[in-house]
């Protein structure tokens, strides 16, 4: 009884975001498929530190032996470069925002949390505009296909995060209060949740400062849901910036879980949704969310754990 009691306290109140004028969600989709090589020579679990930037996710890598911040993005699918360089075979990336111009490019040598990555592709295209509202050079973003392989177990208030090895998941680690089955769309994961009567596809996205939700899906769940209010402009990866609407949700359920009066902002995802025929989410989850509790995602078991 104990036990379940603590589960729901953990789960009951989400504190709400307070949106500033300008809000960041750096998901990325490219045309292109992205090969990775993952270096074998990483066992064990690593701890890392980052800093918190509003709320994106800030670590430090070496590119080509040049250290530089990236931004630790789930929603992003593979390594991408803030270097437009018209050189190498065109790609297009899709962001919340709209498509725009990219090039797929061959990286030497990149280097993150001692993993090394050998010659490799990535994606180089201009995300200057994600920079305005952090005070230093953002290098790039670390998404799927360099994480796919491991646990990432993330604590926004500790601001340390472990990556862990496969070898060593469940090894010395406390078993976690409640676990949910994902999905992949692509190389996003998506949970299933519950609002009003409607089931919901979320994707879990750790470049978004803000829970997303399709226009679309208002009227289905109006009855639970706040009268719009004008919010912030968004930012993704193109240079188109998108006014939103703002709506509180009553209730939002994960299995068990019962996450109270979340905000929502209001944005058009068809476009991540048509580009894309694997692709069919109703909205993103972003800091709001993930910052409710420690969590970690098994991308190879595809379960997302909370932990205490």
């Amino acid at each position: 009884m104990y036990r379940l009691f603590f589960i729901y306290l953990v789960f009951l109140f989400v504190f709400p975001n307070q949106l500033s004028a300008q809000e960041r969600v750096a998901y990325a989709s490219s045309e292109n498929e992205i090969n990775t090589e993952i270096s074998v020579d990483f066992l064990g679990v690593k701890e890392v530190a980052f800093e918190l930037d509003g709320g994106i996710i800030l670590v430090e890598a070496e590119l080509n032996n040049s250290k530089g911040t990236f931004v630790l993005d789930s929603g992003a699918e593979g390594l991408i470069l803030n270097n437009f360089v018209k050189k190498g075979k065109k790609a297009e990336v899709t962001g919340v925002n709209g498509t725009v111009e990219a090039f797929t490019v061959i990286v030497e040598n990149f280097t993150w949390a001692d993993i090394s990555y050998p010659k490799m592709e990535a994606i180089s295209m201009d995300l200057s505009h994600l920079e305005s509202l952090t005070n230093r050079k953002i290098s790039g973003l670390i998404g799927y296909e360099l994480i796919k392989n491991f646990e990432i177990l993330i604590d926004y208030e500790a601001q340390e995060m472990q990556i862990i090895g496969l070898e060593m998941i469940g090894v010395n680690l406390q078993k976690p209060i409640v676990s949910f089955t994902l999905t992949f769309d692509n190389h996003l994961p998506v949970i299933e949740a519950i609002i009003g009567n409607e089931k919901l596809r979320l994707g879990l996205d750790t470049g978004a400062e803000v829970n997303l939700l399709d226009t679309e899906v208002l009227t289905q769940i109006s009855r639970v849901a706040s009268k719009p209010i004008s919010s912030s402009k968004i930012y993704g990866v193109g240079t188109k910036q998108a006014s939103t609407q703002l709506v509180k949700v009553a209730l939002t359920k994960i299995e068990r879980a019962a996450y109270r009066q979340m905000d929502y902002v209001l944005t058009d995802l068809s476009m991540i949704n048509s580009q894309d025929q694997n692709m069919d989410i109703d909205g993103i989850l972003g800091f709001p969310f993930l910052s409710s509790c420690k969590f970690s995602i098994n991308f190879k078991t595809q379960e997302l754990h909370v932990w205490r």
